[in-house]
């Protein structure tokens, strides 16, 4: 496992709370989309000996679906037990690496998650399923996920979360000029802001979870953290 953050000058851990949330996430999803790309060995061994790991450690499995917790990266306690929209990619990015049936236990907490709270929250207490961060910025990740699901699958579920989703985001986030951040999910207040990723991102997945298969082949393509297409290179 790895920590939240590292003194890159000295090597040494400053902060040894590892999750696969916020400074974490993009890490593992590169590992294995750039053994993809590149068809460096070192990449997939990486993300095998990580994935192994946060499977075992990381993983809280609810009657709601399976979150992910944190720990300590030297003694593997667990030291909190919060959720948000960051973590929601990883459904996505297990079932795209192979493992369909972690990817569904972690999307069933995913869709919770969104259902829930009307839309999800940045972040909350899936123990005490509270909100700990009531803020929705049209985070992607989520739906990123339902659309991985969809095409590995082809079950109807996952498109039909896509569809809740997509629906969320048109009632309750839509204004004349665009489309506005929540400051709370629960009251639907908005704010004056837009992320940029909500066009880069958010609309991307929105459209290709709906879109002929043949729009984006996985054995051809592989999206970015940002989700801007890859081609494969021939090293592959």
């Amino acid at each position: 496992m790895v920590g939240e953050q590292i003194d890159v000058e000295t090597g040494k851990w400053v902060n040894a709370r590892s999750h696969i949330g916020a400074y974490i996430d993009s890490y593992y999803e590169y590992l294995y989309k750039s053994w993809l790309l590149f068809g460096d060995k070192d990449f997939k061994t990486a993300f095998d000996v990580h994935n192994t790991a946060i499977k075992k450690h990381l993983i809280s499995k609810t009657d709601k679906g399976w979150f992910m917790h944190q720990i300590d990266m030297n003694t593997g306690k667990q030291i909190g037990t919060t959720y948000g929209a960051l973590e929601a990619f990883y459904a996505g990015l297990c079932a795209f690496a192979g493992d369909v049936e972690t990817g569904r236990q972690i999307q069933e907490a995913n869709y919770y998650m969104w259902t829930r709270f009307n839309i999800e929250p940045e972040e909350f207490d899936f123990k005490a399923d509270t909100i700990t961060s009531a803020y929705y910025i049209l985070r992607p990740e989520n739906l990123e996920s339902a659309f991985y699901m969809y095409r590995l699958t082809g079950e109807l579920k996952y498109l039909w979360q896509g569809k809740v989703m997509v629906e969320s985001i048109i009632e309750h986030c839509k204004n004349d000029a665009g489309f506005a951040s929540l400051k709370n999910v629960q009251t639907f207040e908005k704010t004056n802001s837009m992320e940029s990723f909500f066009f880069g991102e958010t609309l991307k997945y929105a459209y290709l979870i709906f879109a002929p298969e043949s729009t984006l082949d996985f054995k051809k393509v592989v999206l970015t953290t940002e989700a801007h297409p890859f081609k494969i290179g021939k090293a592959n």
